[in-house]
């Protein structure tokens, strides 16, 4: 527990630290988030805030995980790595610093949606090249037989990358307002970490854990409305690439049973914010990848709620599902069944009631006054 609550400390420092000098570099090289039709600021902010993040998960993991770990190590490290990188090359488009060519969007204002997907892939690859991988998953069903486990045996691979893939690609969605995202992944570490002491899981699942919130938390303090830096889409697909990959090496590698469940639920917030938005833009027969201002947060706003209030409203339905997910740790398979689907249903509710499921124009124009600074997704 030490050297838990040390990793904590020290990694929390390190991205607290590292996060002005990073944005005082971006200032004056001029890699800047410019308003635009796709931002909700009006007024161009450093962004990159995900270096400072990356450093501090970095040396956490090399310094605290490592020993543990093993190979394993380099694996999350490289993939953090090439996943900040692929963000940063659409950051950098948006600055203006970079000339993408074909591979821009047709604002020009970024990667196009496959060629970030691809880069994701790929960074995902990575990872799991070396070493980073789901090898099984428990079998709720058949507790205490020789069928306890699930071996994924040739799927191992492309599970892994799609785990990956999907949590960054959601957090990414997510990364809306100031503070959202650093805050969401915040909580969801904090689920895993408790989790992790609940179940009595490895050390090492608690010290990832513990890496990763520390990371996001130190970076809050500058990312606070009205912030003074973003994280870019750098930042965020960094966060959501350092969940998915350490509860593949924490949560999902323990024999516990709904250890599958529990960062599921926990992220059922921007997950199902992303299903939400990948089924409005199929029923209004549009390109999936195109971006469009009626996430939760934007409907939130649109309902009157200031941009700090809109940030604290979805702090507590994470908070609520971590909740959840950490009684999974408790419970049995069928309790924690029921359990889920009480949370499914409720955040179809919640997206109904709150209008995420339709397109509104509205909204948009509601929305784009009453925020802080913050970026599109």
């Amino acid at each position: 527990m030490d050297q838990v609550a040390w990793a904590l400390i020290v990694c929390t420092l390190l991205s607290l630290g590292l996060t002005p000098a990073v944005r005082a570099l971006c200032l004056r090289a001029g890699v800047v988030d410019r308003p635009g039709p796709r931002s909700m600021h009006t007024a161009p902010i450093a962004t990159l805030g995900g270096l400072g993040m990356l450093a501090a998960f970095a040396f956490g993991i090399w310094h605290f995980a490592a020993p543990s770990l093993g190979g394993d190590a380099s694996g999350l490290i490289a993939g953090a790595v090439a996943t900040l990188a692929v963000g940063a090359v659409d950051d950098l488009a948006k600055s203006g610093l970079l000339k993408l060519g074909r591979l821009g969007d047709a604002e020009g204002r970024g990667l196009r949606p496959l060629a970030k997907m691809l880069g994701q892939l790929a960074a995902a690859g990575l990872a799991v090249a070396l070493g980073v991988q789901i090898d099984f998953i428990h079998n709720p069903w058949m507790t205490g037989s020789a069928n306890a486990y699930i071996y994924l045996y040739g799927w191992a691979v492309p599970a892994t990358i799609a785990w990956i893939f999907c949590v960054s690609t959601v957090i990414n969605l997510i990364d809306g307002l100031d503070g959202l995202a650093a805050g969401v992944v915040a909580i969801v570490a904090a689920t895993l970490l408790i989790t992790s002491l609940e179940m009595g899981l490895s050390t090492t699942a608690a010290l990832l854990s513990v890496i990763v919130l520390g990371s996001a938390i130190g970076f809050l303090p500058w990312n606070w409305a009205p912030a003074r830096i973003i994280m870019g889409d750098s930042g965020a697909l960094f966060l959501g690439y350092a969940l998915a990959a350490v509860s593949v090496e924490g949560a999902l590698k323990s024999p516990a049973a709904l250890a599958l469940a529990v960062p599921v639920v926990a992220l059922g917030l921007p997950v199902f914010d992303a299903a939400f938005a990948i089924f409005r833009r199929w029923r209004r027969r549009g390109p999936i990848g195109v971006a469009d201002r009626d996430h939760l947060h934007h409907r939130l706003l649109a309902l009157g709620l200031s941009t700090r209030d809109t940030v604290l409203m979805i702090y507590i339905i994470t908070g609520w599902l971590g909740i959840g997910a950490i009684a999974l740790g408790r419970l049995g398979w069928l309790p924690g069944a029921l359990l889920i689907t009480f949370v499914v249903s409720s955040l179809i509710y919640l997206g109904r009631r709150a209008g995420v499921l339709s397109h509104t124009a509205a909204a948009v124009e509601v929305a784009a006054t009453k925020s802080g600074d913050g970026r599109q997704s």
